[in-house]
């Protein structure tokens, strides 16, 4: 192609080679490619670049279209067995294929952390010794499609193959990972920004750490994961550095594994502080002190129609418990619950299921093959506490009398080969409402007079919200439409200029009073969700497009929530007191200095709820959002939330209002409340 087929003005199409660039892999291209660039930005053009390997040493950013023709690589200079360094932007919505990086970082964000909505999709592009990163630290994108591509590490194996960062509606399809640390690295740093992703038809080989990292936190969940028709080998070498596995999933909400073919020598599938998870019509094959199936913490699991093959002694089949050993994890609050282990197939030389500290677990219908020789203690395994379980319509075979299980849950349980079951049942602590109500001048909140009160509800479905953004009512007034309750107090804050609620969960439904939304003078949610569990989010963007809605209800449905209430920081999180000020949800005078009137609800470990009520008056007298979340720590809070406080805090018991709103000016008007 000559300079004057190059740089067509008339279709504005604008080569690189037009600039200086020769495509050799040879000669540096990166300041002829910059200028080209700049050109495109000038005259609206669309960049070209011709056939060739393209040498690139130091970072690029396009913001534009671009094409190819022929075979077109983009490359660093080598740095032998380092990860590499030089980033290719892509700063704006495009779609990139038939293009092979080499030793890059390829980057779908602007370069300067700009907060822009730029879905990408590639297709039939090769990532080799590079990386890609989808998404932004500071706010959430979606929308992007990865389809056909090969990603292969061939030196060092220190980075991932593909990390998502804050981006919901991700699509990864027939795509290949081979040699990484992770293949596919998915960990949100924000609320509700990791949904709807999709993994789909891939294949992954030898990564040191996981095949898939799926990495939330208590307050930055996954929801909605699929993945579906994978192929997953773990890595045969290094294997004391091996830790992970196949699948790791942490704080996951609605995960679907379906179709899997996995052989790792460390755990196949491990699952943390997980809910709704299926794990359907797989077959899980590990080796060395692992587990196909590891989970502790993870509640409503349903295993069916898989292969969990175990060819040596150690380890199980698939081993549920309570242990939170990961430090990622260790505030979960969640009990291991409801499980369904059916219409599976165990072939085992040891223990094929153990199960500890879990309530509610259900496995029947399964098929366990073992050797008799190797089969010291029992195939299905009721370790310690365990309530509600059952177990019936099992077979076991083998070539001797072999002992099928062992139960050390203290149950009644006979050793038959159908309709076996297993029933054990210990009470659960009774609901409560401590009494009395401590009501005292605390020294730990400025002499201020707090109300602390303790309650315990086994089911959630006794803590009770009522909304309406179109009808304030003081919290007296709620309550005389409301019968049979006991307790009740405010609960979410307001848009003072607009009389509007914050989008919330209100007894298991959306509350939807913005549609798209603005609400970022309350960028925080405590959540009580079905499991009877309170936990909080902060969705702390500093800025967010009104056309691609949060839709934090919604989203808060997905991660099974049955009450959410929105203001302005959680206060204790896993067990710590949080820190706000580096996402700008309170100020340092806001969080350190400002005295008000307060009203907080946390829970415990056990599950018991503490609510904390202290009287002031909003910059004035009171406490403040450090001064509480310290207290509500000493509590014994695994989690806590600042509710809305000032002249809105109102504490409610057996009649009437027990507390001193506004130190005498008397009730608030509100728009939500909380109550039992």
């Amino acid at each position: 192609m000559n300079s004057s087929q190059e740089y067509d003005k008339k279709s504005n199409i604008v080569s690189v080679k037009d600039f200086g660039a020769v495509g050799d892999g040879l000669q540096d291209d990166t300041l002829a490619i910059i200028k080209a660039i700049d050109e495109t930005y000038k005259n609206g053009g669309i960049l070209l670049f011709p056939s060739g390997t393209y040498i690139i040493s130091s970072d690029i950013e396009l913001k534009r279209q671009f094409i190819s023709t022929g075979v077109v690589s983009f490359k660093a200079p080598d740095n032998e067995d380092l990860s590499p360094s030089v980033v290719f932007y892509i700063g704006r919505r495009m779609n990139v294929s038939n293009v092979t990086f080499n030793n890059l970082v390829v980057k779908i964000a602007p370069k300067d952390n700009e907060q822009i909505y730029i879905p990408v999709e590639l297709n039939g592009v090769n990532f080799l010794h590079s990386s890609l990163q989808i998404g932004q630290s500071r706010t959430i994108t979606s929308g992007y499609s990865i389809r056909c591509c090969k990603f292969t590490s061939i030196k060092s194996r220190a980075f991932n193959g593909l990390t998502v960062l804050n981006a919901n509606h991700v699509l990864i399809d027939n795509c290949e990972f081979q040699e990484f640390l992770n293949g596919i690295y998915i960990e949100p740093t924000m609320s509700f920004a990791a949904s709807e992703i999709r993994i789909l038809n891939t294949r992954i080989a030898n990564c040191v750490a996981s095949s898939i990292s799926l990495i939330g936190t208590s307050t930055a969940r996954l929801s909605k994961i699929i993945l579906d028709n994978l192929v997953i080998t773990g890595s045969l070498r290094d294997r004391e550095m091996l830790k992970h596995g196949g699948i790791r999933a942490y704080f996951c909400n609605g995960l679907m594994i379906n179709n899997i073919t996995a052989s790792t020598i460390t755990d196949t599938i491990k699952l943390e502080a997980c809910t709704d998870v299926k794990v359907h019509n797989s077959n899980l094959t590990s080796n060395q002190r692992a587990s196909n199936i590891r989970a502790t913490g993870c509640v409503n699991v349903d295993l069916f129609n898989c292969v969990f093959d175990r060819g040596i002694e150690s380890g199980y089949a698939v081993i549920i418990g309570d242990a939170n050993f990961n430090a990622q994890t260790k505030g979960n609050t969640y009990p291991s619950k409801f499980w369904r282990i059916h219409d599976c197939r165990f072939h085992c030389i040891s223990v094929a299921v153990k199960i500890e500290s879990t309530d509610s677990v259900f496995i029947f219908n399964n098929k366990f093959h073992t050797d008799i020789a190797k089969t010291n203690t029992a195939l299905l395994w009721f370790s310690k506490e365990v309530t509600n379980g059952q177990y019936y319509n099992n077979e076991f075979y083998a070539s001797g009398e072999i002992k099928t299980i062992r139960n050390d849950s203290s149950a009644n349980v006979t050793n038959t080969y159908n309709e076996q079951k297993l029933n054990i049942i210990k009470p659960s602590r009774n609901d409560y409402i401590s009494e009395p109500i401590i009501k005292e001048s605390d020294s730990d909140l400025n002499d201020a007079t707090s109300y602390l009160i303790e309650f315990q509800v086994n089911d959630y479905r006794k803590i009770q919200q009522a909304a309406n953004s179109f009808d304030f009512k003081t919290l007296s007034d709620w309550m005389k439409s409301i019968d049979n309750a006991t307790l009740a107090w405010n609960s979410s804050s307001w848009n003072v200029p607009s009389k509007k609620l914050g989008d919330i969960v209100v007894n298991g439904t959306v509350y939807d009073t913005y549609g798209t939304e603005n609400f970022w003078w309350a960028r925080s949610m405590l959540v009580i969700d079905r499991y009877n569990r309170l936990t909080c989010r902060d969705f702390s963007t500093p800025n967010y497009s009104s056309n691609n809605p949060l839709m934090i209800a919604s989203a808060s449905i997905a991660e099974n929530a049955w009450q959410t209430a929105t203001f302005q920081s959680p206060l204790v999180v896993d067990g710590e007191v949080y820190d706000p000020l580096p996402y700008e949800l309170v100020t340092h005078y806001g969080w350190f200095k400002n005295l008000s009137a307060r009203m907080c609800l946390g829970q415990k470990n056990d599950g018991s709820y503490i609510l904390l009520a202290v009287d002031g008056k909003s910059g004035i007298a009171g406490c403040t959002m450090d001064q509480i979340a310290r207290k509500l720590r000493a509590l014994g809070c695994m989690n806590a939330f600042n509710l809305d406080g000032g002249g809105s805090a109102s504490l409610w018991y057996k009649g009437k209002i027990i507390n001193n709103p506004s130190l005498g000016e008397g009730e608030r008007k509100i728009p939500a409340i909380m109550y039992i």
